[in-house]
């Protein structure tokens, strides 16, 4: 899909085009100047179009402005979009039993890999505090020792 036409201005027709090209620009590195383009032209057209809009694609847009799609928490979004789906009459139920199924799954297994790195954060910062014990009381039992032998010489 193209964006620009010869003269170098954004082609955009409805909406839903303006949405995607704000979404897809934010996919862009820093400093890709006509994706940096592409951002100032879609923000600056959705934001006067939203106050005269309703309905879902208010809403999206509205949540596209403050965190464009690329940035946002994938978890949190599949369950805005399976809560907002559920509301509608002509969603097929299998699917969206198999969504919710999908994102319990996606959720659990962020659970487990959250306790395992917790439980290796865990043990490493342990081991890592008793070794600096152990070389501190090296050091001070060290210490102790010179201090004794200075000690002794001088006296």
């Amino acid at each position: 899909m193209r964006f620009k036409d010869q003269e170098g201005s954004f082609l955009a027709k409805n909406l839903v085009e303006l949405l995607s090209l704000y979404n897809a620009a934010h996919l862009g590195t820093h400093g890709e100047i006509i994706l940096d383009e592409a951002i100032v032209f879609t923000r600056s057209r959705l934001e006067t179009m939203l106050p005269s809009l309703e309905g879902s694609l208010a809403h999206e847009i509205k949540c596209a402005l403050e965190i464009p799609l690329p940035r946002r928490v994938r978890i949190y979004e599949s369950k805005y979009y399976i809560s907002r789906f559920e509301k509608e009459v002509t969603v097929h139920k299998s699917i969206l039993q198999l969504a919710k199924l999908n994102s319990n799954i996606m959720q659990l297994h962020h659970q487990q890999e959250l306790e395992i790195i917790t439980r290796w954060s865990t043990a490493i910062v342990s081991n890592l505090f008793h070794r600096s014990i152990q070389k501190w009381k090296y050091l001070l039992v060290n210490l102790v020792n010179m201090g004794s032998c200075i000690v002794y010489f001088f006296f």
